[in-house]
């Protein structure tokens, strides 16, 4: 058993790595994170931070496979995290198994990802613009899918319909999105059973007082409002037209801003632990209204008491970008690939989630980076999947050099062309229905437990060979 010993200070210090890598999770941070993990790591070749660098772009490249991994490492892909200058990875590495890699990603403790992602969330925040000096974040749920292993089983449960068991394992995921980095500040996973609104509690714990946050109807319950007054952040929820009559006390029109003091009724749920006083805030109502659609009017409720600095104009127009949450969760799950999880155990199932977030929070500060070159513009303007495109191609192939000049140059004309990567200016609204084309397929859709359907397929080549 060989000690840890402290890394080349030459090889882990100079900026050869990953530029915003290297800006946002140096070496000594990672460290510092494995040490409060309290796991003991041996020297090995797959070290924290060759691990970290490992997990993110197995999620960079199109190929997401283990192997894909160990082939960059063996290409000196992961040369210039190597604590010994003198033995490269590259030729330390001889076996073509990926057991070694496999192993050093179960060792690698979930709670330094959790805090990375954390971490680069809030790095990401600094250079963000704010509204009226609030952090804003935008919170919505999503599910993920995953095959049905016995621990995925067990841990997550198995859902039911008419046919009998559903065959994919579904995963709730809730996060909270900054929206003015895009990036991921919060998030958390539970079974499927586990509702949106409890996942929100646990969201709004790992945010900064004083946040903004914006949720649909889903969210404009008392729980989750009172959960936002615990936790000091100030919501911005939609209400059904149902529970707006209810809290205001009347019918509202267009324009309406309605003092309230919100009481939970016999029906709404309670955090037994949080105080369960009224809360004070303003149920407003604006129209919204498009050419050739038929306007309708919104109803909100805000704890943001100021009418004169938070006016009802103000709060529909910051509302109405809450769809930017849509597109983020379409990123995460489309351009990076976490609609399908891989993972065979909730541990392996988390670690692929949070290594994904921490790949788009990457992209996202390497986006933010770029638009506050020169005339800052906002990041919210660029292509994410363009500039995630460039991103990929150019970072998984940079190699270490001893020229740091060289490094700094070949980024900032990286954000330069990421600067340019600017969505299009449409002159008219772009809309699209939810619907796909369905494919020629050859095969029917398997319905119900596969080794039933075996069996039955035995039964029938049988009866064809008795006939013929």
């Amino acid at each position: 058993m060989t000690t840890n010993h402290a890394p080349s200070p030459h090889r882990y210090d100079a900026a050869t790595l990953l530029p915003i890598f290297c800006k946002l999770l140096p070496c000594s941070y990672i460290q510092q994170l494995v040490d409060k993990s309290e796991k003991q790591f041996y020297q090995r070749i797959f070290t924290p931070l060759v691990l970290l660098w490992c997990l993110i772009y197995q999620r960079l490249n199109k190929d997401h496979t283990q192997d894909e991994v160990l082939v960059h490492v063996k290409n000196g892909g992961a040369d210039h995290l190597s604590p010994d200058a003198k033995r490269p990875i590259s030729q330390r590495i001889q076996s073509e198994s990926t057991a070694a890699y496999s192993n050093g990603q179960q060792r690698f403790p979930l709670s330094v990802l959790k805090e990375t992602v954390r971490h680069t969330a809030q790095a990401s925040q600094q250079t963000a613009s704010r509204w009226h000096d609030h952090p804003v974040a935008l919170m919505d749920g999503t599910i993920f899918i995953a095959r049905p292993t016995t621990a995925l089983r067990e841990h997550y449960g198995v859902l039911h319909n008419q046919h009998g068991e559903h065959y994919w394992i579904q995963i709730r995921g809730v996060g909270a999105f900054c929206l003015f980095s895009g990036a991921v500040s919060a998030f958390t996973e539970t079974p499927v059973t586990t509702s949106e609104q409890q996942c929100a509690t646990d969201i709004m714990s790992q945010l900064e007082a004083n946040t903004v946050l914006l949720g649909d109807r889903n969210f404009g319950i008392f729980k989750v409002a009172q959960a936002a007054r615990h936790y000091h952040q100030f919501p911005l929820f939609r209400l059904t037209g149902a529970r707006a009559r209810k809290v205001a006390g009347r019918i509202l029109r267009a324009g309406d801003d309605v003092r309230v003091n919100w009481s939970p009724s016999r029906q709404d749920q309670i955090n037994a632990e949080m105080s369960a006083a009224p809360i004070e805030g303003r149920v407003v109502c604006y129209r919204v209204a498009r050419k050739g659609f038929r306007s309708q009017k919104i109803f909100l409720f805000t704890t943001l008491l100021d009418p004169a600095i938070y006016t009802v104009q103000a709060l529909g127009e910051l509302y109405g970008l809450r769809g930017h949450v849509e597109l983020n969760l379409r990123y995460v799950k489309t351009q990076l690939e976490l609609g399908e999880l891989k993972g065979k155990s909730p541990d392996s199932i988390r670690k692929e989630l949070y290594s994904g977030l921490l790949t788009y929070n990457l992209i996202r500060a390497s986006m933010a980076e770029a638009a506050a070159l020169e005339e800052k513009i906002s990041p919210l303007t660029l292509s994410f999947t363009r500039c995630w495109r460039r991103l990929r191609r150019e970072l998984i192939h940079l190699r270490a050099t001893e020229n740091v000049e060289q490094v700094a140059v070949f980024f900032q004309r990286l954000l330069l062309r990421l600067r340019q990567c600017k969505l299009p200016q449409r002159k008219t609204t772009r809309l699209e229905p939810r619907a796909v084309r369905t494919r020629p397929r050859t095969y029917p859709y398997l319905v119900g437990d596969r080794k039933k359907a075996r069996k039955k397929y035995r039964q029938e080549l049988k009866t064809q060979v008795a006939k013929s």
